[in-house]
């Protein structure tokens, strides 16, 4: 049992087959055994050592992804609540374009509509008052395809 766990540790592995080596010349076949299960050990310790660091490095990869993603969403609601106040600091001007870029931009015939939901919520969040045109302007793209809107007049109501 001592020659088990002596064989186990390499620097005294060799050792061993130092001393056998000089004391017997006719067990060199053995001596030779022996290296080859030693470097064989020795492999599989430094291929396990390997493979432990890169499943280490690939959980830390995976972590920093997910945290980026985290990142990405809250910056992403960030910006959604900074150009939400954006839209109320506008003036007036602003605003008729800003609608009217929308109503250019949103709507078409369903079949060329990209993602009708988040159109849906765009217009929600930015165009709260207008329902009923853009109402109309949904079903006139149903039934006639894209509609062509041009402004022909902007007047300024005084304030009360």
């Amino acid at each position: 049992m001592d020659t088990a766990k002596t064989l186990a540790s390499p620097r005294s592995s060799e050792r061993i087959l130092k001393s056998l080596q000089g004391r017997f010349g006719a067990m060199s076949s053995s001596f030779a055994e022996l290296r080859k299960l030693d470097r064989r050990e020795q492999c599989r310790v430094n291929q396990a050592r390997y493979r432990s660091r890169q499943r280490n490095r690939k959980q830390r990869l995976e972590q920093a992804v997910e945290q980026l993603h985290h990142e990405v969403d809250r910056l992403k609601s960030r910006r959604q609540q900074l150009t939400s106040r954006e839209i109320v600091r506008q003036s007036p001007w602003c605003i008729v374009t800003n609608v009217f870029h929308v109503l250019k931009c949103s709507f078409r015939s369903p079949w060329k509509q990209a993602n009708v939901e988040e159109m849906t919520n765009y217009i929600d969040t930015y165009l709260c008052d207008e329902t009923f045109l853009l109402g109309q302007l949904r079903c006139y793209s149903q039934y006639f395809g894209d509609p062509r809107i041009e402004l022909q007049q902007i007047e300024a109501a005084a304030p009360e």
